[in-house]
């Protein structure tokens, strides 16, 4: 074999830890612009094959439009949130959510569960995580 010239399997073995890397880079940065996959079943939008929440397989791709659940936020902080993303002309849900037991003396539950458009999803999330810290 001539000096400089990599065997095939050498070849290959070296495109493949390209790749990795390539791909570990992907992952990191969010630069891969792959499709993000979608579970009807809980509106969540991820980049696995499956559920987070409920290990469903039966995923599509996600659409600009849907609703994806972003997070549970309390009462008084959801209401005031829903003001905010709507003066901002970002559409969200607030579903109630809390224990059986208030919902049967008509009594209101203690937290809600956000959702907003995936187009908008990345950028609630960010107010969210900026108002934790």
């Amino acid at each position: 074999m001539k000096e400089g010239v990599l065997s095939r399997g050498s070849f290959f073995h070296l495109v493949n830890l390209i790749l990795l890397c390539v791909s570990d880079i992907i992952k990191e940065t969010g630069m891969g612009g792959c499709a993000m996959n979608f579970c009807e079943g809980c509106n969540i939008a991820c980049d696995g094959e499956r559920c987070p929440k409920c290990g469903r397989k039966k995923l599509r791709e996600v659409n600009e439009e849907d609703f994806c659940l972003v997070a549970k936020v309390d009462r008084l902080f959801g209401d005031n949130l829903k003001i905010n993303l709507e003066n901002e002309d970002i559409e969200c849900v607030l579903m109630p959510y809390g224990t059986g037991v208030k919902a049967q003396f008509a009594l209101p539950l203690e937290s809600y569960l956000l959702y907003v458009r995936y187009k908008n999803l990345d950028y609630v999330r960010q107010i969210l995580k900026e108002e934790n810290h």
